[in-house]
């Protein structure tokens, strides 16, 4: 009984891909709020790291801070949806795109932390190497605290059964 059980789930077709209405409730009660809360949450722990002693003195004021939040969700937000459109629509011949548009949102992303950060990064505060450390940790910050916020609000989403 088992083994037919097993080989049915093996051999039935697999689901018909997503339509653009199915994905709509997915984007708005969890990749939404989970960018947001991912930003506010990366601006925070940045404003705390360079809260230390090291960086107090050279630390950019809070609206930066928030500018950089902005620049960053504004960054990251362009590409997720280009890479679900480009899903949807099976445009999957072109996957060089995706690695480039990757790369340039990396960079972009990089560039809005090491220059509205640049004061507290700069080699003669922070020092070559951690300054550069640093930029690039707060450049994925953002990203991975959004998809794991993401991910938990799904499970709280699909365990609640909302």
């Amino acid at each position: 009984m088992a083994l037919s059980a097993t080989a049915s789930l093996v051999l039935a077709t697999p689901p018909p891909a997503a339509a653009a209405q199915d994905i709509g409730p997915l984007l708005v009660w969890v990749a939404v709020p989970a960018a947001i809360t991912g930003a506010v949450l990366a601006a925070i722990i940045k404003h705390a790291i360079l809260s230390r002693p090291r960086y107090r003195t050279h630390r950019p004021g809070v609206r930066t801070f928030i500018t950089v939040g902005i620049l960053e969700l504004a960054v990251w937000g362009v590409l997720w949806p280009t890479l679900l459109v480009g899903r949807i629509a099976g445009a999957l011949a072109h996957r060089s795109h995706y690695v480039i548009a990757m790369l340039m949102v990396i960079a972009a992303a990089y560039l809005a932390n090491r220059i509205g950060l640049r004061s507290a990064l700069n080699p003669e505060i922070a020092g070559s190497l951690r300054g550069t450390l640093l930029a690039d940790f707060f450049t994925i910050l953002m990203p991975v605290l959004s998809v794991a916020l993401g991910l938990l609000i799904f499970w709280l989403i699909a365990t609640l059964g909302i």
